[in-house]
């Protein structure tokens, strides 16, 4: 199943022209990126470490 679909990837990949293959590439590249971004933004903002130890200070 997933090797049938790396060929199909593989296929469109070589039959597809330069350009959009490029204008693809760009485009899951910034949604990827994009997407790690806003991860890291929210795991960052749960659990920002001074923010935890100064409420743990705080509380004692």
């Amino acid at each position: 199943m997933h090797f049938t679909f790396v060929l199909q990837l593989l296929q469109i990949i070589f039959n597809s022209p330069w350009r959009v293959l490029r204008a693809h590439v760009c485009y899951v590249g910034c949604s990827v990126s994009v997407t790690l971004s806003c991860l890291g933004l929210i795991s960052f903002s749960y659990f920002d470490p001074s923010e935890t130890l100064t409420s743990d200070f705080i509380m004692s």
